[in-house]
């Protein structure tokens, strides 16, 4: 703990001393899959002396709008950090955005990548009730939260999406799930919003990278090993973007508590969702050379 509060502080000393620097551009990109760990992540990482990152989703790349702007603008939305740690930036929208792999290649075509994965059907459910829990808010502030960033986003393209907002009551996750599938049985990598399941087909969002990227500049981690073995998968990012000396200790696991448990799905449901997205996961692993015995 006070080793902890050491970081804090020495990191708080080092935004009000390098508030007039001119800022560090990151050098990798936490990109998704949204759901599943991302928040976990970068408070772990944050909670080093290595690393700093804004905890803020900047969706400079998803957003045209923001894009626009150049690359003076995104930079300064890492104003304040140490100049002597590694910057990141997390966005979980980078992963599922159709215009980012471009963008970002514009940007550096040598960006390194952080994916988190996880189990894609609680994913599914994760997300149809991180959604469910804006929309049923009774006192109205997390609704036009997420109209802010619906619109940050680009998300009131999608027609189902204003209806919600507009007062139709939220579907259940069944009824969304089999929207879905229709939707994907009809038009294959067909985009959806809130992406209930094509968020969780990883298939289709990381191959759309790899028309501008190499495989190698990509490091992919499960969220339940993270989970189960943070040290293991801070070694690794530490190799991955090139600390091969250095062993980054993490001191204080971060568990995000936006947890929700996907044991309520109907069985019949379930089972059609493991055949689904069985092929997508075996290609999946595959093309990443890693396994995951629990998918």
């Amino acid at each position: 703990m006070i080793k902890k509060i050491k970081i804090i502080l020495s990191k708080l000393k080092h935004q009000i001393k390098n508030i007039f620097l001119p800022p560090i551009p990151p050098k990798f990109l936490i990109i998704g899959a949204q759901k599943a760990g991302t928040v976990a992540m970068i408070k772990t990482l944050n909670n080093t002396s290595y690393f700093s990152g804004p905890f803020k989703e900047l969706g400079y790349f998803t957003k045209k709008s923001l894009y626009s702007k150049g690359k003076n603008y995104y930079h300064n939305q890492f104003k304040g950090l140490d100049p002597n740690t590694i910057i990141f930036d997390k966005d979980p929208t980078y992963l599922y955005s159709k215009d980012a792999p471009k963008r970002i290649y514009d940007y550096n075509k040598n960006m390194k990548f952080l994916v988190m994965l996880r189990h894609p059907i609680e994913r599914a459910y994760s997300g149809w009730a991180h959604y469910k829990k804006y929309f049923e808010e009774t006192n109205g502030y997390s609704k036009k939260l997420l109209l802010k960033r619906a619109n940050i986003y680009n998300e009131l393209t999608d027609p189902y999406f204003e209806k919600l907002l507009g007062g139709r009551p939220y579907d259940t996750f069944e009824y969304m799930a089999n929207q879905d599938l229709m939707q994907i049985s009809n038009g294959g990598d067909a985009f959806n919003v809130m992406g209930i399941i094509h968020r969780s087909v990883y298939l289709w969002q990381i191959n759309r990278y790899l028309k501008y990227f190499d495989k190698d500049q990509f490091l992919f981690v499960f969220s339940d090993d993270f989970k189960s073995n943070a040290q293991n998968e801070m070694d690794r990012l530490s190799e991955f973007i090139g600390l091969n000396d250095t062993k980054i200790n993490v001191i204080n696991q971060i568990s995000h508590s936006g947890h929700y448990a996907s044991t309520q799905i109907d069985k019949k449901l379930n089972n059609k969702l493991k055949a689904f997205f069985k092929p997508h996961n075996e290609a999946l692993f595959e093309l990443i050379g890693q396994q995951n015995e629990h998918w």
